[in-house]
Parts: structure tokens; C-alpha cells; sequence
């Protein structure tokens, strides 16, 4: 367990900066100098408190699923008696938020039932492949986690995928490959039409019609089984494509 994680800078400061004073004469209440993280999870304590069947669900789109990541981890850590492990995270079209040693933390936490994460992607989608970094130290190079969800188009099935981090290896080769042509891809949509035709497979609309048309295999996809599975295959590799079998 590494001692030290890093977190985009971006991601980190929206969500665990805190507030500075506006003037040290100035009376402040505490809970105005909370980071936004700690006070997200003082109101969900208050209202499990009131609710304490509920269980909690973390979810977010493009930037926001980067901070439910985020978040969803700072929940799993906290020791609040109201929060019931696992904490589930659903993140859609998230890019990655963490470099290698974010993802080892997130892995322990996996592997003591605090944390569970299915990452939503649509095939095509140039958000969940950035941060784009080439040539940047081990340290600094982003990474995902959880269990990837890709959504293909048309009846081409769906993916779930668990690429678990390999001592002494940056990048997988399909890694190197997806890098490349996003690089050559990204370099070459300097148009706005062109920028928008790119994103047309990252909007909220089209992820909800890939859900839609691939509804009837989803529904049997449970997080539970989805871990079994990864469990079940310990290495990095495809824990399911619906494209060669069936539930």
C-alpha cells in the first residue's frame, strides 16, 4: 500500500480544497471552511441518519464521474458509522482522475468489499482516454479503476473489462495503440465542427441510447457478479463480451 497517492490536480482542488478566510476578524463557522468533499458527506450522514435503510449510490457524468470517483473513494475510507460497505460508484464517460498509486489504494479498497466502481464508456469516446500523457514519469501517468462497462453502437454487444496494474509495466499494448490514435485523432479535430462531431459519442443522449438498446443484457449485469467475475480473473483481461457470449 503505497504511502502517498496522486490525484488530477483539477479533480483534487474541486473537491478537497478548502475555503480561505475572507479576513481573520471575521467570525467564520466551521462548516464554511470545510472542503467540498467533507461537507458532502456530512449532509449524507445527516440524511442516512434519517434514513438509515438507505444505501449509498455515487454517480456523475464526464467531470462529475471523475469526482464521484474521487469521492466514492474518500467515502470508503471515512470510518462514519452510517455509511454501509461497500460504497457503489456508477461513473459514465469519466476520465481518468488518479495515477498508479490512486489505483492500488482503490484495488485494497476493492479487495476489502469498502468500494465497488463500474465505469461506464462509450466505444469511440475520447473523454474516459484523457489525460493524454506520452512521456510523463511512472508516477505521473493517469490510470483508471473499476470495472469498465464499454457500450458499443449499434447491436455490437457490450464489454466489461478489469485491467489490474502490472509491476514494471506503463502501458499494456492496446494501451499504446488506443494512445496513439487518440493522440493523431485529438491533434487533428482542430475545427469546432470536427471538435463536435468527436463528442458526439460522449453526450448524456447517446450514452442513453446504447443503455437502452443493450437494456436486456444490462439487467442480468450485476456489480456482485461483476466482482465474482474480476475475482475469478485476477489478472488484467476482459471479464465479459457480449459479443461472443451470452448470459
Amino acid at each position: 500500500q503505497p504511502d502517498q497517492i496522486g490525484m488530477h490536480s483539477g479533480f483534487h482542488s474541486y473537491l478537497y480544497s478548502v475555503p480561505k478566510r475572507r479576513s481573520i476578524d471575521t467570525d467564520t463557522d466551521e462548516s464554511e471552511l470545510r472542503n467540498v468533499c467533507d461537507t458532502i458527506l456530512a449532509h449524507i450522514a445527516e440524511v442516512l441518519d434519517a434514513f438509515p435503510g438507505y444505501a449509498l449510490y455515487i454517480t456523475g457524468h464526464s467531470l462529475g464521474g471523475a469526482l464521484a470517483c474521487l469521492f466514492s473513494f474518500s467515502a470508503a475510507c471515512c470510518n462514519l458509522p452510517q455509511f454501509k460497505h461497500p460504497i457503489r460508484c456508477v461513473s459514465i464517460a469519466s476520465p481518468k482522475a488518479g495515477n498508479e498509486d490512486f489505483r492500488a489504494a482503490f484495488e485494497l479498497l476493492e479487495a476489502q468489499n469498502k468500494v465497488r466502481h463500474l465505469r461506464v464508456v462509450n466505444d469511440k469516446d475520447l473523454v474516459p482516454m484523457l489525460p493524454e500523457q506520452h512521456f510523463s514519469p511512472r508516477k505521473q501517468v493517469y490510470h483508471h479503476v473499476g470495472i469498465e462497462l464499454k457500450l458499443y453502437n449499434q447491436r455490437r454487444g457490450v464489454v466489461l473489462s478489469y485491467e489490474r496494474l502490472r509491476e514494471g509495466i506503463l502501458f499494456s499494448a492496446n494501451e499504446l495503440i488506443v494512445t496513439s490514435k487518440t493522440y493523431v485523432l485529438v491533434t487533428s479535430l482542430c475545427a469546432f465542427v470536427g471538435c463536435c462531431i468527436a463528442l458526439r459519442d460522449h453526450n448524456c443522449r447517446e450514452y442513453e441510447d446504447r443503455i437502452h438498446k443493450h437494456s436486456e443484457v444490462l439487467k442480468k449485469l450485476k456489480v456482485p457478479f461483476l466482482y465474482e467475475l474480476r475475482l475469478e480473473k485476477p489478472d488484467r483481461g476482459v471479464l465479459f463480451d457480449a459479443r461472443k457470449h451470452t448470459l
